[in-house]
């Protein structure tokens, strides 16, 4: 099922952003005095995790798709439960906003 929405998802990508420095799967935002080069170290990922969701994807499948950034990309172990919860908060404040489609 594709997803519609009242709003154009691409104004919604610095809010998943967000959601993704909160994720921070290599730590690099956790680092006190972190540079500020780090800060838009996930950034790239957002538009893909809202691709998922418009084409219909769960919360599964957009914790598949950041389980595979973060063993594939970064070369760091897989932290599922992570993963997961991040993604849920992404479809949690999605839905909030009507972007579910009935």
């Amino acid at each position: 099922m594709i997803v519609e929405s009242k709003t154009d998802p691409y104004k919604l990508v610095p809010h998943v952003q967000a959601f993704l420095r909160s994720w921070d799967p290599i730590g690099v935002l956790s680092i006190e005095d972190a540079p500020e080069s780090a800060q838009d170290e996930y950034d790239s990922y957002a538009p893909g995790v809202l691709s998922i969701y418009l084409r219909g994807g769960s919360a599964s499948d957009i914790a598949d798709y950041l389980e595979g950034i973060r063993t594939k990309n970064m070369c760091v172990p897989p932290f599922r439960s992570s993963d997961e919860a991040i993604a849920s908060e992404i479809l949690v404040w999605w839905n909030g906003l009507g972007g579910a489609a009935a």
